[in-house]
């Protein structure tokens, strides 16, 4: 197969400027006027519990409560206010950023599948309506659906030490 013989690890260079369109595409329906939607009630809560560490940090902190997710949600918003400032589409950057990842979780597989197997899934994934709209909007669903991905992904790394790393991180 031409495959075994492509340059690149098994991609041809139509394949990688294919995939590499996907990729481009992808990441800018995941970044474009990410503040341009109201904020929905779930992540007025997020975004406003997320504010109070950055606000007060030595008066606020997460404490449960049953109305709220769990505290890495709260926890990561200082770090996006303190680099990106205080703003509608700072609070749906780590949504995005994790969008933006979940795209390249198909390549970590790429040995499984052909060519075109790859890019039809980075294209599934780039394109989908509804990862599309999760990576926009602050929610725990994401969350959840990059630490499958990751664990996922060390259930097939050969690097027994890194497998360990991953499966972990994931859970």
């Amino acid at each position: 197969s031409s495959e075994a013989t492509a340059p690149w690890g098994g991609m041809t260079p139509i394949g990688w400027i294919v995939y590499g369109t996907l990729l481009v595409l992808g990441i800018a329906l995941r970044w474009y006027a990410l503040d341009m939607r109201p904020i929905h009630h779930d992540e007025s809560l997020h975004i406003m519990y997320g504010f109070y560490p950055f606000d007060h940090p030595e008066m606020h902190f997460y404490r449960y409560d049953p109305m709220l997710h769990g505290p890495f949600m709260y926890n990561i918003y200082p770090i996006f206010y303190n680099t990106l400032g205080v703003s509608l589409w700072a609070a749906r950057a780590p949504l995005a950023v994790l969008g933006t990842l979940m795209l390249a979780v198909p390549f970590f597989f790429r040995r499984y599948f052909s060519q075109w197997g790859l890019i039809g899934i980075t294209g599934a994934l780039a394109l989908s309506p509804s990862l599309i709209y999760w990576s926009r909007f602050f929610r725990e669903d994401y969350w959840a659906l990059l630490g499958c991905g990751i664990m996922l992904c060390g259930f097939f790394l050969r690097s027994m030490p890194w497998r360990a790393v991953a499966v972990g991180l994931g859970i």
